[in-house]
């Protein structure tokens, strides 16, 4: 039973301790002795009594005390008094984080249309640097058949072995160098695509690590502890803004698109040591001078970002009888 605030006493046949404790709902519950009584009972025994505090004003004054602020109270050395159990930032805190977070789907839906737009855009920039490569030789090979021929039937020997021997060697270099060039351009377009995959895939895993996060609201109640959680989740989609919109940035930019890709164009994946190994075995063959020197103008002009200075002087080199 609620401890009693004493209220009166009576004697005789209607005599005892009446009383009357605020409960905790705001009303008022009525005792005599340890049983519970009425208001109406509690007011004619007050009436018998001659006190004139009835029951109407009592409940007033405990309806006025229930409707005041609970004062917040700290708990001392060995005390027990409870603490402020909310976080007052909680709702500023939820509704920046989902703002935060669909800023930052908003930024990733735009980093993957420019990524994915950047990454076509290298591969076409890729085929077309072969392509030209290519189409530059065969036409280094359509014009050296028929001068091969002119120049062997001007030495009487247009139907022997040696023009067929001179012929298939320049075929064969053509073929060669073909396959080479359509290799290293397979080689890079895969390149291209295994880089692209795994930015592709750092992307989208760090996009859910922050949805994943978010994920985590609905379970953090609004209490004391929510304040730290709530803002390490903050500041983590906070920070991620900055480098995502850099990351835009990037897929905007070809260059810069290519260097983070380690994409290369047709020239730079050529081998110049590779280059010079054909030279030298051009320089060998039966080719005649005049076609070898073509051949190898052709190869050197094609190199485009190599040394084509020292690759020349390397060719002459080859070709110049030394002195004895």
């Amino acid at each position: 039973m609620p401890p009693q605030t004493p209220g009166f006493s009576l004697g005789g046949a209607a005599g005892g301790d009446f009383g009357y404790s605020p409960n905790a709902t705001g009303g008022v519950n009525y005792f005599r002795g340890s049983a519970p009584i009425t208001n109406a009972q509690y007011d004619s025994a007050q009436t018998l009594a001659g006190s004139g505090l009835r029951s109407g004003a009592i409940e007033s004054q405990a309806a006025a005390a229930y409707q005041q602020p609970k004062p917040q109270l700290t708990g001392g050395a060995g005390g027990s008094a409870a603490a402020s159990s909310t976080n007052p930032d909680y709702g500023v805190q939820t509704a920046d984080i989902n703002n935060h977070l669909g800023e930052l789907n908003g930024l990733y839906n735009t980093l993957f249309g420019d990524f994915n737009a950047g990454v076509a855009g290298q591969k076409s920039t890729i085929d077309q640097q072969y392509g030209d490569l290519q189409s530059g030789l065969n036409n280094q090979f359509q014009q050296l058949a028929p001068q091969l021929r002119m120049l062997n039937n001007a030495r009487g020997i247009g139907d022997s072995s040696y023009a067929a021997t001179d012929y298939q060697n320049a075929s064969d270099t053509y073929n060669q160098q073909s396959t080479q060039n359509q290799d290293a351009m397979g080689a890079a377009e895969q390149n291209l695509e295994r880089n692209a995959q795994n930015q592709l895939g750092q992307y989208q895993g760090q996009l859910k690590g922050f949805q994943d996060q978010a994920a985590q609201l609905p379970q953090i109640t609004n209490d004391a502890s929510s304040n730290y959680r709530l803002s390490t989740i903050q500041t983590a989609l906070d920070t991620a803004l900055g480098p995502v919109q850099g990351a835009i940035g990037s897929a905007q930019s070809p260059q810069q698109l290519s260097q983070e890709l380690g994409t290369q164009g047709a020239a730079q994946v050529q081998n110049p040591q590779a280059l010079m190994d054909q030279l030298k075995t051009l320089s060998q063959s039966s080719v005649p001078q005049f076609a070898q020197d073509q051949i190898a103008s052709g190869y050197i002009g094609s190199q485009a970002g190599n040394n084509n200075n020292y690759l020349l002087n390397y060719y002459k080199n080859l070709t110049t009888p030394q002195a004895a």
